[in-house]
């Protein structure tokens, strides 16, 4: 008993010894651990993984879900229009534009794609691409509020100031309860020096509760304006 006793510890011992990476498939032996574990979840479970770890902001993780998927369905826009966003909100603006202008080739009507690379572009300082792709979005869409706000934000950087408080003007056509629109508009209509309009717009937002145009009011001994 006692010799057979020794016999299975040494082979518990043997097998404990040998690497986790000697017990896969041959075909899988150069893949790592979370390789591994990743060929045996369905593309569903990765696409809804992927998804959940953008909506807990865990955009590292959201990438490589995303990543995982592509390589799976290159054909599919989903996981290029997930990974856009993971890199988006991972400040990797050049890469996120590729992503979005690849599912724009297999879905040339995605809205999510256009306006995320519209926002792209603004932020990597292609203004007028930027105007292209928000003026793309808004005529196949012209409720998405996003895209007025985003192309008045590109028009006043251009100093088309008009544009851009034609813009926020219909986007609170949309939505009129938007203090953050008001103070835009606001501070374009003072570039107009339109300054009645722009007043108008500040107390808007201060009573909206917007602290920056309380204090504009205030630094402009605008006071009298401010909501009571």
């Amino acid at each position: 008993m006692i010799g057979n006793s020794r016999i299975t510890i040494y082979l518990v011992c043997f097998f404990l010894m040998i690497p986790v990476t000697a017990l896969i498939p041959g075909a899988l032996r150069s893949q790592t651990i979370e390789d591994f574990y990743t060929t045996l979840v369905s593309q569903e479970e990765l696409m809804q993984d992927g998804r959940k770890m953008l909506d807990e902001r865990r955009y590292q993780d959201a990438h490589k879900a995303f990543d995982q998927a592509a390589v799976r369905k290159p054909d599919d826009a989903g996981p290029f229009l997930g990974r856009g966003e993971a890199r988006y909100q991972l400040e990797s603006y050049k890469a996120a534009s590729r992503d979005y202008t690849k599912v724009l080739d297999l879905d040339p009507e995605s809205v999510e794609a256009m306006l995320g690379r519209g926002k792209a572009q603004y932020h990597l300082g292609y203004y007028e691409a930027a105007r292209r792709d928000f003026t793309g979005l808004i005529e196949r869409s012209p409720k998405t509020i996003e895209a007025y706000v985003m192309r008045g934000h590109t028009l006043v950087l251009l100093k088309e100031y008009e544009g851009a408080v034609r813009d926020y003007s219909r986007a609170l056509e949309l939505d009129p309860m938007q203090a953050g629109i008001f103070y835009n508009r606001a501070k374009a209509r003072a570039a107009l020096g339109d300054s009645a309009a722009a007043d108008a717009d500040f107390r808007k937002a201060a009573e909206f509760g917007l602290k920056p145009a309380a204090e504009w009011l205030k630094e402009h001994g605008k006071q009298n304006l401010l909501p009571r």
